[in-house]
């Protein structure tokens, strides 16, 4: 349960971004690998979430099963010293930004960037949408201001 509820975000991000992706011409398999690469590293470091009470309980779990206690350490206390060494979700969250800033892609996605790029995609399948002479990074429309971070950072989190 724990786990389905931690990946919510993913359905739901997911979702959300379809449309965007579409406009700006971005690959499904870049969509579903930044938003996967990104929701499952945020659900196991943020400190509000679902998945976190899970590994909590079971830290809490296998603490009381320690017999004589090993440690006076809480759940808590353990969980918060395991964060700097949760490699998966510190380097998928750097590797993410680093594509996003630098634009570029690896192995096959860069090919499923090329051909989104060219041809466009629809629903299930790349299908041509109008002629494209070159291939470009997709960039914002001016006159657009930039996204300010705390946007999507802190007033989702004031609101918890």
């Amino acid at each position: 349960l724990a786990n389905s509820l931690a990946y919510t975000n993913t359905q739901v991000v997911g979702a959300c971004m379809l449309s965007v992706a579409q406009k700006m011409r971005v690959s499904k398999e870049k969509l579903a690998f930044t938003v996967d690469c990104t929701a499952a590293p945020v659900a196991s470091l943020l400190l509000v979430s679902t998945w976190i009470a899970y590994e909590l309980q079971q830290i809490g779990d296998a603490l009381a099963l320690t017999t004589p206690p090993y440690t006076s350490a809480t759940a808590t206390d353990v969980f918060l010293k395991s964060v700097p060494y949760r490699f998966y979700s510190w380097f998928m969250l750097f590797f993410v930004v680093i594509m996003a800033i630098s634009g570029r892609d690896w192995g096959p996605m860069y090919f499923a960037e090329l051909k989104a790029r060219k041809e466009g995609w629809e629903e299930n399948k790349l299908v041509a949408t109008g002629p494209s002479d070159s291939i470009e990074p997709v960039k914002a429309k001016a006159g657009i201001p930039k996204g300010r971070w705390w946007n999507g950072a802190i007033v989702p989190v004031l609101f918890l």
